[in-house]
């Protein structure tokens, strides 16, 4: 679930990058192990290659897998990606993350969970609202999920002006019963936010 990004800096610029996620069962069951996974087109998407993929491990299972690419490439030129995902382990409340500095060929080390997200295990939808290079006086980078340590209640928004290393508090959207979400820039700046909602559930 999600959107997939277009790369526009460094060496891997032009690249398609979809985000996703796996489960490896006996029998393709929902039972087995947990994984996060980087499928890639450099033509234009023509063909497709399966890059960065981690599966449980480290205490994690990450799983619905988002990506944001950062202004800034990585210090050997390649397109630097930042990558949040749903954590299905053993950490309860919180979130699993990494980064890639070749565009999602690979993950740079294991994904690490971040305590600064207070969230049950569910969706949620990363997007970059603005950036120094392309014409804005600062970097800014949204984060929409349900803010509760284990019920999917309270659609929040964090927001990063650091490139996704630090996140401010969030500014609650919805109170009630919220799940997946997804957001979306349009032409003028402003911000879309699609998300499940309900009255009991």
């Amino acid at each position: 679930p999600g959107h997939g990004i277009q790369l526009k800096r460094g060496a891997q610029a032009g690249r398609l990058v979809v985000p996703s996620d796996h489960t490896i069962g006996p029998d393709g069951s929902t039972s087995g192990i947990f994984g996060c996974q980087v499928v890639y087109s450099d033509d234009r998407g023509a063909t497709w290659q399966l890059g960065a993929i981690q599966s449980t491990t480290n205490n994690l299972a990450p799983n619905e897998n988002l990506a944001v690419e950062l202004v800034a490439p990585a210090p050997d030129g390649g397109s630097y990606l930042y990558f949040n995902s749903r954590e299905s382990g053993s950490v309860a409340g919180t979130r699993a993350q990494g980064w890639s500095t070749n565009g999602g060929t690979s993950y740079a080390g294991l994904l690490t969970n971040n305590t600064t997200f207070i969230c049950p295990v569910v969706q949620g939808s990363v997007l970059r609202l603005r950036a120094t290079d392309e014409g804005a006086s600062g970097n800014r980078i949204l984060f929409s999920c349900p803010n509760h340590a284990s019920s999917r209640v309270n659609m929040s928004i964090w927001s990063s002006t650091n490139e996704a290393f630090s996140w401010t508090r969030t500014k609650a959207i919805y109170s009630g019963p919220s799940a997946y979400s997804d957001m979306v820039r349009d032409s003028e700046g402003y911000v879309g936010l699609l998300y499940e909602k309900g009255t009991s559930s």
